[in-house]
């Protein structure tokens, strides 16, 4: 069955996601960035997987609740809210930490963020200017 409600579900989703995507950037901005990646991400991840974790918890709790719910479409509206808070969990400790890790070592070996081709350091281009 699909309600209209249901049609709500992947803007909840981006928000959840943005917001996770945004406390683990900040975690990894936070980290010294003389450490090596694997350092810097687990650093990263001890530092945001936590708050990642707990409102993942609690967004997938207050959803199961909402299960109980009488009303059909509320029910269903609870159901695919929290599957889709659990996946975008596993995707987030997942997927886009091993990205996060792969822009670690982009930056590290100092390349462009789009072309990835090679960049001169900043202290050899302000000599170009």
């Amino acid at each position: 069955a699909f309600s209209t409600l249901v049609a709500v579900v992947p803007f909840l989703l981006i928000g959840v996601g943005v917001d996770d995507m945004f406390v683990m950037i900040a975690a990894w901005r936070k980290c010294d960035l003389r450490l090596p990646v694997q350092e810097r991400t687990g650093r990263a991840m001890a530092d945001a997987a936590s708050a990642i974790t707990i409102t993942s918890i609690t967004d997938c709790v207050a959803f199961g609740v909402g299960v109980i719910s009488v009303f059909p479409s509320v029910r269903l509206f609870c159901i695919y809210a929290a599957v889709g808070v659990a996946f975008d969990y596993l995707y987030q400790i997942t997927f886009f930490a091993a990205i996060m890790s792969l822009a670690g070592r982009r930056e590290r070996a100092n390349r462009h963020c789009l072309t990835c081709c090679p960049v001169l350091p900043r202290s050899e281009a302000q000599d170009k200017s």
